[in-house]
């Protein structure tokens, strides 16, 4: 019965986190992976209690989950899956369970419509909710976080967590409104000369975890830094002599130089939607390889 093993289903289900660890947060194989890995998880679950959980009832598929001898078998709906998992794990609700079920609908929509239904879905939406799912499906099985995701994942999503509990959203509403009111007041010659100040405060910025995105008041372009979670692989960029890394980053500060609108907790950048993880390019001058005895990094040539 190795088709419905635990064993199986967990060691699948961390496989396939680490394919969406190994791309950038804004890559839409980020969620698939991701979502993919969540149907595993809850199927792990049930395989813990017992496999007879996983199976369809309208065949012999019973029969295969003792071992029986049967001509094949046939597993519940992933829906199913998490609407039995709200029987047997504690904490799991029916909000986490609808949840689950929203995130499965959109990965049907990916994989089985011509409708891109990842490539405009920001981390901020999801993640935290998706961390904290997860942690209460793997306490079930007696597995970590660290267990699942890694080291340096796993603190994320512990900083995801916590930040949905704690209550920053009237601190953040009210400096988004003062924000608001500072930038209604800006002249356009002021407007121009802070477009300078963000230049100048972009460059003085941690190269490695800047950003530039839309600011959630006003929408002109604010500086997010973070803590970096790890690198990716180096690449050469043929023709250029330089090596080129992706780093994935945890949101820590955001500032705007128009508006003012500025905050430097994970609580306050997820309540204010822009506490989601992302991706930045870093480069570096491959002739500190060549000309000093430092290690070859791990590189491979981009097409």
């Amino acid at each position: 019965m190795n088709a419905w093993n635990y064993e199986g289903f967990w060691n699948k289900a961390k496989v396939y986190i680490s394919y969406g660890n190994d791309v950038a947060e804004d890559n839409p194989l980020f969620p698939f992976w991701y979502f993919l890995a969540l149907e595993l998880l809850g199927r792990s679950v049930l395989a813990k209690v017992h496999p007879v959980l996983l199976a369809d009832s309208k065949d012999d598929s019973i029969l295969y989950a003792f071992e029986r001898p049967t001509k094949k078998a046939i597993s519940i709906s992933i829906n199913l899956v998490f609407q039995r998992c709200q029987s047997f794990v504690k904490g799991f609700t029916k909000n986490d369970c609808d949840k689950c079920i929203e995130w499965m609908d959109l990965r049907n929509i990916e994989l089985h419509t011509g409708e891109p239904i990842f490539h405009n879905i920001k981390t901020s939406k999801w993640l935290a909710d998706y961390y904290r799912i997860c942690k209460i499906l793997l306490e079930f099985q007696d597995k970590t976080l660290d267990d699942y995701f890694g080291i340096n994942r796993a603190e994320a999503a512990r900083k995801a967590i916590e930040a949905l509990k704690e209550n920053v959203k009237g601190e953040v509403s009210k400096a988004i409104s003062d924000a608001k009111a500072y930038y209604e007041k800006l002249t356009p010659e002021e407007i121009s000369e802070r477009k300078l100040l963000l230049a100048t405060k972009f460059n003085s910025a941690n190269q490695d975890t800047r950003k530039m995105i839309p600011c959630p008041v006003c929408g002109s372009e604010g500086i997010i830094q973070g803590k970096i979670l790890e690198y990716g692989d180096a690449k050469i960029i043929e023709g250029e002599p330089k090596i080129i890394r992706s780093v994935s980053v945890l949101p820590t500060k955001f500032e705007c130089v128009f508006c003012r609108f500025s905050i430097d907790t994970y609580a306050a950048l997820h309540t204010a939607e822009i506490g989601g993880q992302y991706t930045v390019q870093t480069e570096e001058d491959m002739s500190i390889y060549l000309e000093n005895d430092y290690d070859e990094p791990d590189f491979y040539m981009d097409e």
